[in-house]
């Protein structure tokens, strides 16, 4: 969705009837065959250059004169520029054992899957598949619902802005312990009946690890749950979200999407009002993710990848909003922002003096005013 959004553009509009769409298919048994991928540069979000891949957008006149099937056919999914000879692209079977997020007009659509390559010698795994298919994004705008908007595009953004986060953090060393480990990004195709006439068409994915865990959203707004576990620990999972996030930044990726629905905890909490050890913390969700090195020069200037060490998270999240967090915060930060601040200090104060003038979400802001001269999709949620 566009932040310099026209609301009301062309009147109340409601999605046509589209006798094409076959129900999401994304259930357990499904099976399909997938090739690895190489996905076109990160576009859309407004923190990149338009480069050598301009997007035409689909006018807003067509959008509402279509179908959601006839728009999917029409727009397929980008190819990126030829690979070298040598790339073999990999190739696997995918069978879904277990639905996460399967809805349709939800967007990326997440299921639990069992990978079998055919490459000779490897071994299957399973791994969780987070599916781009443009067909079951939300044909209505989520923020205008009496618009409609260019689910391909959408969708597209989100695959080339995962990937890239994920492919850059793989490279460097960083997934399998804040982010989850990375498995790449793949495409397969699917049979779809469009003007009489069988047709195939490409949906692209990632497969990302399997955390054996629990989201932190259900703990953080769930009084009776999050009270249930010692302040000790609700603070010390604080700190580590924290600390994974400066150090995803470090490695060259801002996530920019800081909340407790794209938090895994893992083993998730004990039914225990005692005191219990720190479990790992895992940042998921780049879709809106910006890689510095592939950002416009002015968001590359303000990112705080150089330097030895990661930044302090006390000075990042001095000024921060934590209020979606809930319950798991102790309820006097609400009354007296200063508390929040003495614990930072307590927290991350032996690190060392913050060496960046910036603060709080000044790089947040500053990524977000460079939306208004790129062409920029605000229409994902995890």
């Amino acid at each position: 969705m566009n932040p310099n959004h026209d609301w009301n553009r062309g009147g109340t509009w409601s999605p046509p009837t589209d006798a094409e769409k076959p129900l999401c298919p994304y259930k357990p048994g499904f099976t399909v065959d997938i090739k690895e991928h190489v996905p076109p540069p990160p576009f859309g979000t407004g923190y990149y250059p338009v480069g050598d891949w301009p997007y035409d957008r689909v006018t807003d006149a067509m959008l509402r004169s279509i179908t959601q099937t006839e728009l999917v056919m029409t727009n397929p999914p980008r190819e990126c520029k030829p690979m070298a000879s040598s790339f073999a692209p990999a190739l696997a079977n995918l069978t879904i054992t277990e639905g996460i997020a399967i809805k349709d007009g939800r967007g990326s659509q997440l299921a639990l899957c069992r990978i079998s390559p055919k490459s000779p010698g490897q071994q299957p795994f399973s791994a969780v598949a987070k599916i781009f298919d443009p067909l079951y994004y939300s044909f209505r705008d989520k923020v205008a619902p009496s618009n409609p908007t260019d689910v391909t595009f959408d969708a597209e953004v989100d695959y080339c802005s995962e990937a890239a986060a994920y492919e850059h953090l793989r490279r460097g060393g960083r997934t399998g312990s804040f982010a989850p480990s990375y498995y790449g990004s793949w495409t397969f195709t699917l049979p779809i009946r469009h003007e009489g006439v069988v047709r195939q068409r490409q949906v692209r994915m990632v497969l990302i690890e399997h955390i054996n865990g629990v989201c932190l959203h259900g703990l953080c707004w769930d009084k009776q749950l999050a009270l249930r576990c010692h302040e000790s620990y609700r603070l010390g999972v604080l700190a580590a979200i924290l600390d994974a996030y400066v150090k995803l930044m470090h490695a060259g990726v801002e996530q920019m999407d800081l909340a407790p629905r794209n938090v895994i905890l893992a083993p998730g909490p004990q039914d225990t009002s005692a005191p219990q050890p720190i479990p790992r913390v895992v940042i998921i969700d780049y879709a809106w993710a910006v890689v510095y090195h592939r950002a416009k020069e002015e968001v590359k200037s303000a990112s705080w990848q150089a330097g030895k060490f990661p930044r302090n998270p006390m000075g990042y999240f001095w000024n921060y909003p934590l209020d979606d967090f809930g319950y798991w915060i102790p309820s006097a930060w609400d009354e007296n922002r200063r508390r929040k601040q003495e614990w930072l200090m307590k927290e991350f104060g032996g690190r060392g003096k913050p060496t960046t003038k910036l603060c709080g979400r000044s790089l947040t802001s500053l990524l977000h005013r460079c939306l208004g001269s790129e062409k920029g999709s605000w229409g994902h949620f995890w």
